[in-house]
């Protein structure tokens, strides 16, 4: 579990700093600038270390697609919530993504869901509309009460982004047998080629979506270097060596890094309505690990 711990402290930096990141970049540019890049490294690296080849069919290039366009959204949407809720907000809300990928892997990878997991979910997503509430209750200055709703919508629609991608790579590993770095690059060039598409007919090229190049690298280089090339490289290993709902169970550390990294470099607040919402995620995330792990040394785990 610590690798798992670990990785997300890692991660909670792409909140943290891709907050400060959406000041100066479009979303849709900010991930499609990085994905290209980051996947030829990736593929470049698996081929160095395996001297892998393979004979691409039909369906694993539906999933190599597959995987790719749900990175896109997934990460594109993150930043798209950020331009108008708080780094700390959008990470509790990408926390509850282990509750959605327990409810797909169900169905999809024959992970089973127990009454106790079903509670766990429940409680989950209930933990995030004390947070959301508040949130619309005291408008900052300069946004809308419908730039708010649309920014939780986007982080939810960013956790249903990142649930595609694990269950994608999970595939590309378990049934086609791919290296886990390899399939990452692959379909993470692909998610870029994707991403450029959308921001060229999204956003406003002038002659960059980049209102200040000056302000915007450094957090550009941060989040290349730390979230494409060294998370998702371990990413990659852990969601090919753990169950996926295991490696999801680590998101909770995400708000709590994140909340804490922004309080310490830009001041940020940290209200009591979010420790709120993070207490009660924590017990959901307690019974749900606690089910988990009962499951994993049960070969026919009971309700």
């Amino acid at each position: 579990m610590l690798p798992i711990v670990l990785f997300y402290g890692l991660i909670s930096g792409v909140f943290a700093f891709g907050k400060q990141a959406v000041l100066y970049v479009q979303p849709f540019f900010l991930t499609s600038s990085r994905l290209p890049f980051a996947g030829c490294i990736l593929v470049a690296f698996s081929y160095y270390t395996h001297r892998y080849t393979t004979a691409f069919t039909r369906k694993s290039i539906y999933f190599l697609g597959l995987y790719g366009i749900t990175l896109f959204i997934g990460d594109s949407f993150r930043f798209t919530g950020m331009v108008a809720i708080p780094a700390a907000n959008a990470a509790l809300v990408s926390s509850t993504g282990p509750f959605v990928t327990a409810f797909s892997s169900h169905f999809l990878l024959n992970e089973r869901l127990t009454i106790k997991k079903i509670a766990a979910l429940i409680l989950g997503f209930l933990s995030v509309i004390p947070l959301i509430i508040s949130n619309l209750s005291f408008i900052p200055a300069g946004k809308t009460s419908e730039e708010i709703a649309f920014g939780y919508m986007a982080a939810f629609i960013s956790v249903l982004g990142f649930v595609g991608s694990a269950y994608s790579l999970k595939v590309l590993t378990s049934r086609f047998k791919f290296p886990a770095l390899f399939a990452a690059g692959v379909g993470t060039i692909i998610g870029g080629v994707v991403g450029i598409t959308v921001s060229l007919l999204c956003e406003t090229w002038n002659p960059l979506p980049i209102t200040s190049l000056h302000e915007a690298f450094p957090y550009l280089m941060m989040l290349f270097i730390g979230h494409n090339i060294i998370g998702y490289s371990i990413f990659s290993y852990l969601i090919s060596k753990y169950p996926v709902s295991l490696v999801s169970l680590g998101q909770l550390t995400l708000p709590l890094f994140t909340a804490l990294i922004r309080y310490a470099f830009f001041g940020d607040t940290i209200p009591w309505v979010f420790c709120v919402s993070l207490v009660v995620l924590s017990c959901a995330f307690y019974i749900f690990y606690t089910e988990t792990k009962r499951q994993l040394m049960s070969p026919c785990p009971q309700d």
